[in-house]
């Protein structure tokens, strides 16, 4: 299973990100980065990256905090001179599996799981051919978990998970943490298929 470390590598040299577990941790931490070092962002969910030329302050999203933390330096052109970033911009900016990353993380960001692990790319397989048994059984628990946040809480994402202020963001992180842990617990109970992947 890859660590927070690994994962930061993988993003940077542009290679495959194989555990959210870690993704989130990263989120996390870029997240408050952001909010430590850059008191003219405005976290918005709905905003992978927005210029302050539309706005007062710039914006950017939970995966917003990774492209100004981790990735910095590492876009094909410069994000800080880009005016807005959109889902389809983010191919013209980052590698294939920095991509496939930043995407992973906004669905988990959403409470969509199966989604995330699938961007991640734990669900491909040949045209044609089933999952293997220990992917589907990776599967089920990914939907497990999924079931077992909607019954405790009402809704499968953490809580903030729509922020739009400093504030709400700092809610989102902060639940953010019980779901890398959670994720570590489903991923450390499949960790021969996380090892293979990595």
């Amino acid at each position: 299973m890859q660590t927070v470390e690994q994962v930061k590598e993988a993003l940077r040299e542009a290679r495959p990100v194989r555990s959210l577990a870690a993704l989130v941790w990263l989120g996390i931490e870029d997240g408050r980065a952001m909010l430590d070092e850059r008191p003219h962002v405005r976290p918005d969910y709905t905003v992978w990256y927005r210029a302050p030329s539309f706005e007062e302050q710039c914006t950017a999203c939970l995966a917003g905090g990774i492209i100004l933390g981790t990735l910095a330096g590492c876009a094909k052109r410069s994000i800080e001179s880009t005016d807005l970033t959109t889902t389809v911009g983010l191919d013209h900016t980052f590698e294939r599996n920095q991509v496939r990353a930043l995407i992973a993380l906004d669905r988990a960001r959403q409470g969509n799981f199966d989604s995330a692990y699938r961007a991640l790319g734990l669900w491909e397989r040949p045209y044609g051919t089933a999952l293997s048994p220990e992917r589907v059984a990776l599967r089920n628990d990914v939907i497990e978990l999924t079931t077992a946040r909607r019954k405790r809480t009402g809704i499968s994402a953490p809580d903030g998970w729509s922020f739009m202020s400093r504030a709400t963001f700092e809610t989102h992180l902060d639940a953010l943490g019980e779901l890398a842990e959670e994720l570590e617990r489903l991923e450390a109970t499949h960790a021969d298929l996380f090892r293979e992947a990595a």
